[in-house]
């Protein structure tokens, strides 16, 4: 007798949609989520700098494309080195705003529990 049938045939005595419990089972080492399952690998390199790391990515930023604009050489010329510290200070703005923002929340990270 499959275990299709013997709920059939359970249904039909009780008179009842319920199924049989289960057996009781053990947790398996697969079972139980790892870091990487998580997320904890897929992090990035930023996400734990906080805001005082996002005023340094800020001023950095700001700082390589200033001297770009000022230097003896042409901007025209250096416009992917421009662009590229102007992705590090947008990085900065988030990393310092989020932390900010969660801070004034309450929220401690980015899993949303109290502080």
């Amino acid at each position: 007798m499959t275990e299709k049938e013997a709920r059939s045939e359970l249904r039909a005595e009780t008179g009842t949609e319920t199924l049989p419990p289960e057996p009781d089972r053990e947790p398996t080492e697969a079972a139980q989520p790892t870091e990487a399952a998580r997320g904890a690998e897929d992090d990035a390199w930023w996400s734990g700098m906080g805001p005082v790391g996002g005023a340094v990515l800020i001023v950095l930023g700001s700082v390589g494309a200033l001297f770009l604009f000022l230097g003896p050489w042409q901007p025209d010329d250096h416009l992917g080195i421009a662009f590229g510290f102007a992705k590090v200070v947008a990085v900065g703005l988030v990393v310092a705003g989020t932390t900010l923002l969660s801070r004034r929340r309450g929220t401690d990270g980015a899993d949303g529990e109290e502080a």
